[in-house]
């Protein structure tokens, strides 16, 4: 009776230790971060802004930024995740993170994210920025995510071009509104 119990007990041992060892191996990406209206983000900070994840394009849940506007987010590893921030009179913005890799990325520390929203000035063909404006992956050299540097180049370049028309026309908004009325 005794050399069941402890075959019993050692099948049991070799279970629970696969079992923990597959979970430890399934490792979560952090993304820390802070949404803000500039890049002076200390003194424009925006507050509850939802963060939808979607993992190959279905929707997992929604996240909303706290007061200060610092978020924390954990992504699953080997996916292909977007973030997709949203406020009301804010363009919405997406950040796509390919974190399918072949190497081993256990312990890779939180990933740092400042997400600078525009406003939404009517007049603007924002179409350009359906698209994630960056797409983070992981770079073998570094051994760590990083931001993919051509997609990224040319995604802020479209961006830059939005943000000059939304300055022409805020310009031509106060020079109008600045006319003495005859």
């Amino acid at each position: 009776m005794k050399k069941p119990i402890t075959s019993l007990f050692l099948l049991t041992s070799i279970i629970l230790s696969a079992q923990s060892n597959s979970l430890s191996e399934e490792s979560k990406i952090i993304i820390k971060g802070i949404t803000s209206t500039t890049e002076h983000f200390e003194k424009s900070r925006l507050n509850k802004v939802k963060i939808h994840i979607y993992e190959y394009n279905k929707k997992l849940y929604t996240y909303s930024t706290n007061k200060k506007g610092k978020f924390e987010i954990i992504i699953p590893e080997n996916s292909y995740t977007v973030l997709e921030f949203e406020k009301e009179n804010f363009i919405t913005k997406r950040f796509l993170f390919d974190t399918r890799t072949n190497s081993k990325t256990i312990n890779i520390k939180p990933f740092n994210l400042e997400v600078i929203m525009l406003q939404n000035i009517d007049g603007i063909d924002y179409s350009d920025l359906d698209f994630p404006i960056t797409r983070i992956e992981y770079n073998e050299k570094l051994q760590d995510f990083d931001f993919a540097p051509k997609y990224t180049e040319q995604m802020l370049k479209k961006q830059e071009k939005i943000i000059l028309e939304q300055e022409k026309i805020l310009l031509e908004t106060t020079e109008v509104s600045l006319r003495p009325i005859p």
